[in-house]
């Protein structure tokens, strides 16, 4: 049977379309890019899938983003002598949170969502939630305040609003000390930073004062020469700065002299109540004597 010549044709023709799909994709005419078959490509694709790659594309770089200005902005801080890993704890947490907040409105822009209405409700619930919580946003402040000056440091004995002891804790918030009978007291930041700070161990060296009293009949320049001797004997004493008496006072019953030895602040209170006696022997081997309150009453009877 006698084949027609347009069917060989035909038949060669999808031979050959067959064999080129089998051998792979067309290539690239000439001017034609890679990113412009995937922009075709991308564009054929449904609005759904095209949303999600936007959503995954915009969460991608914003992580990448923030990943690498939390730690430009973190180790140039880590470089401050005045940020400890507290604040710096704090600032790091701040960094992420503020950076993943400004990322979630950049995905619900990119998603369709409308981000104006968004940011108006976030504004006024923000507004509503600090007024609310205004104290502790003042502890709060207080706390970054006092993480930065750091007027005093865990372990140190401080005087907080007329409160003596021991800084246990420092927060965000919190103030906890623990005072010379064991209480633990703990205050808000907003109540520490608006008082005075009294910080009795920041400077390495304190002065332990001392009041002793002489009779009037006593020399005085032999009381401070045997104060200063028993002073400069004893190890604790520091030859720089000084020590030194003073005339305070001219009592009822005594002549007050004050003793000013300076020591070391870590050996501040036990020096301080052994220089008491240490005075006392001082005065009394030099002769001269420690007057008590004393009065005279004179009691007058009228004539019959």
């Amino acid at each position: 049977m006698r084949r027609h010549p347009l069917g060989d044709l035909v038949r060669r023709s999808e031979t050959g379309c067959a064999s080129n799909r089998l051998r792979g994709p067309r290539r690239l005419l000439p001017g034609m890019s890679v990113h412009a078959t995937l922009l075709e490509r991308y564009q054929t694709l449904p609005p759904w899938t095209q949303t999600t790659l936007k959503v995954l594309l915009v969460v991608l770089v914003g992580y990448v983003v923030l990943a690498l200005v939390r730690r430009y902005v973190v180790g140039l801080m880590a470089r401050s002598r005045h940020i400890d890993a507290t604040l710096l704890g704090f600032l790091r947490a701040l960094i992420t949170s503020g950076g993943w907040m400004v990322l979630l409105v950049v995905v619900l822009g990119v998603a369709g969502f409308d981000v104006t209405a968004l940011i108006g409700g976030l504004a006024i619930g923000g507004f509503i939630l600090g007024f609310a919580l205004k104290d502790t946003l003042g502890n709060l402040a207080a706390g970054m305040m006092l993480l930065f000056y750091r007027p005093f440091n865990v372990d140190d004995e401080v005087e907080l609003n007329g409160h003596f002891g021991v800084v246990t804790g420092l927060g965000m918030a919190l103030t906890r000390i623990r005072a010379a009978d064991g209480r633990i007291i703990t205050m808000p930041n907003g109540s520490v930073l608006g008082g005075a700070i009294v910080n009795h161990t920041r400077h390495p060296v304190r002065r332990a004062d001392v009041i002793v009293g002489i009779a009037y009949e006593d020399d005085i320049g032999t009381a401070v020469k045997a104060i200063l001797d028993a002073l400069r004997a004893d190890p604790r004493v520091l030859a720089e700065p000084e020590p030194s008496v003073w005339v305070s006072a001219l009592a009822d019953s005594s002549v007050n002299l004050q003793v000013r030895p300076w020591v070391r602040t870590p050996d501040y209170w036990h020096a301080r109540a052994d220089f008491h006696g240490l005075v006392k022997r001082a005065v009394e081997a030099a002769g001269c004597t420690i007057p008590f309150p004393q009065r005279d009453i004179h009691v007058l009877q009228e004539a019959a």
